[in-house]
């Protein structure tokens, strides 16, 4: 009877240690090396050892934050050799989004425009069919920067200046620029317009000839 009530005791005793919370052993993730080494663990487990391998190297940028970690869109090219050059592959590759300020992994999941040299590549190609080839190479460089799942790609406000210079300064310049938005999950561009700007201010967004591009 006193074996039966220790071994209860003891099993209770365990039990509610189990339950207990362990001591955090969260810390800043401070550098992108260190984002890349928590992420690939976890997505190995999520998409299998291989095709990370595959989509190594993995790269970490930091956006508010946030740690995004994610691999290499790569594929076979003619004579069947790996490649990950820009504008060779489609598809997906993994994406893991990683808290900075205690490492806790925010989601994992797959994305077809991982990055801004993508969303870069996709949109000047369809500015360039809307506004022309010619006036978008006026608005270079392209910027591209990430807002709640969606890139926002905008040109550069360029002007003459009183000496016939093409001049890109703030406070020079006053215009519209072309601007895409384009879906980060899917690839899908959801609009482009021609972005009221001057240069000193910033984007003022009045969305002029704007061109609705969700079915």
């Amino acid at each position: 009877m006193k074996s039966a009530i220790s071994v209860t005791l003891l099993f209770i005793a365990f039990a509610s240690s189990a339950q207990s919370p362990q001591p955090s052993t969260s810390v800043p993730v401070r550098d992108a090396a260190t984002a890349v080494a928590i992420a690939e663990p976890a997505l190995v487990k999520t998409h299998g050892q291989r095709q990370i391998d595959y989509e190594k190297p993995l790269t970490a940028t930091l956006v508010d934050g946030v740690w995004i970690v994610h691999g290499s869109l790569c594929c076979p090219d003619r004579k069947g050799q790996r490649t990950c050059e820009v504008g060779k592959c489609k598809g997906r590759v993994p994406v893991l989004q990683l808290r900075q300020s205690d490492g806790e992994i925010l989601s994992i999941s797959s994305v077809r425009v991982p990055d801004a040299a993508t969303a870069l590549r996709i949109a000047e190609r369809a500015l360039d069919e809307v506004y022309g080839k010619r006036h978008i190479v006026d608005e270079k460089q392209l910027t591209a920067t990430l807002e709640n799942g969606v890139w926002i790609v905008y040109g550069s406000l360029c002007c003459f200046d009183r000496n016939g210079q093409r001049s890109c300064g703030a406070g020079i310049c006053l215009g519209g620029v072309a601007e895409l938005k384009l879906r980060q999950r899917d690839g899908k561009i959801l609009s482009m317009s021609l972005s009221y700007r001057m240069a000193a201010l910033g984007r003022l967004d009045f969305g002029l000839a704007s061109k609705p591009l969700v079915d």
